[in-house]
C-alpha cells in the first residue's frame, strides 16, 4: 500500500496518508515550492518523463498531420507552375516552420500549453511561476535538438530522470518548468 500511495500523488487521498506519515517539516513528495512576488508559496507538481512524452507524441502526430495536409496542397497548387527546385525549397521552409516554430508559438501564445499538453493539462511556466516568454521558449525548444541526441531522446530522458524536477537541457537552461495543472480551470 505504501508504494501505491507514494506513487499516485495526484489522488488526494494519498496526499493525506503521505502527510500522515511525514514529519511536519518534510517536503511533499514530488511537489515544488514557489515564492511569489507577493510573498506566497505555491506548490506546483512537475511533469515526468511519461506525462511529457505523451503530450510530445500527441504533438508529434499534429505536426505530422500538419506537414502532410500542407505538402499535398503545396503540391495541388504548384503543379506545374515552378521548377521543383523552388517547389521543394518551399517544403523545407514548411518543414523548418511546423518542427521548430510550433512548440514556440503554442507556448507563447497559449500560456505555456501545446495542444500536447492541454490534453494532458501540462504547462510551460518559469522557475518563478511566472508565464513563459519568448526567450524562454525559444530556448528550451532549440535545445529540444541536444536532448534528443544520441538517439530517440536518450539524452533528454536520461536528464529528466535524474534531474530532482524532471527537467530536460532545455529547460535548465532556459529557466523553465513543466508542470500538472490544476482540474478546476
Amino acid at each position: 500500500i505504501c508504494y501505491w500511495v507514494f506513487r499516485q500523488p495526484e489522488n488526494r487521498l494519498s496526499l493525506y496518508i503521505i502527510s500522515f506519515f511525514m514529519p511536519p517539516n518534510a517536503p511533499i513528495d514530488t511537489y515544488v515550492r514557489v515564492e511569489t512576488a507577493e510573498a506566497m508559496d505555491i506548490f506546483l507538481r512537475p511533469a515526468g518523463v511519461f506525462a511529457r512524452a505523451r503530450a510530445y507524441a500527441v504533438d508529434l502526430l499534429f505536426r505530422l498531420l500538419w506537414l502532410w495536409l500542407s505538402s499535398m496542397v503545396m503540391m495541388f497548387v504548384f503543379v506545374g507552375g515552378g521548377s521543383p527546385e523552388w517547389m521543394m525549397g518551399l517544403i523545407f521552409l514548411n518543414l523548418f516552420a511546423t518542427m521548430w516554430l510550433y512548440p514556440v508559438l503554442f507556448e507563447v501564445f497559449w500560456h505555456g500549453q501545446t495542444p500536447g499538453k492541454r490534453i494532458f493539462r501540462l504547462q510551460v511556466i518559469s522557475d518563478n511561476g511566472a508565464q513563459i516568454g519568448w526567450s524562454a521558449s525559444l530556448l528550451r525548444n532549440l535545445l529540444r535538438l541536444a536532448d534528443g541526441l544520441p538517439f530517440l531522446y536518450a539524452l533528454g530522458m536520461s536528464v529528466m530522470l535524474l534531474h530532482p524536477q524532471g527537467k530536460r537541457i532545455g529547460d535548465v537552461l532556459a529557466s523553465t518548468l513543466v508542470v500538472h495543472t490544476d482540474d478546476a480551470r
